[in-house]
């Protein structure tokens, strides 16, 4: 839920008491993470399944982020993964179904 104060128009989450567990369980799991971890956390957190390098056709899940150990940091994006007809699983920029491409042409 948000809500807009009306002195500085400032827009503000309110958390409840569940919110405030996940985020200081998130918070102590990602204390010395390295980024692989991190990335994993934030992408679970925001509904994506892994990340993908359109340029370079790449792709992995968050269950074996990073495989490559030297990932284009400026090329990967969030990404999702596709079932395809031959039963392999293929990671798309974005997120499932909204449409979102990450800027990706």
């Amino acid at each position: 839920m948000h809500c807009a104060l009306p002195h500085d128009r400032k827009v503000v989450k309110l958390v409840d008491e569940k919110e405030l567990e996940t985020l200081d369980a998130l918070k102590a799991e990602l204390k010395n993470a390295t980024i692989p971890a991190i990335c994993t956390a934030w992408l679970k957190a925001n509904g994506y399944d892994g990340l993908c390098d359109p340029e370079m056709a790449c792709g992995c899940s968050v269950l074996d982020l990073m495989p490559c150990a030297t990932p284009r940091l400026n090329a990967c994006v969030p990404a999702h993964k596709e079932l395809q007809d031959d039963g392999d699983w293929l990671m798309f920029p974005g997120k499932a179904g909204t449409g979102e491409n990450l800027g990706v042409q």
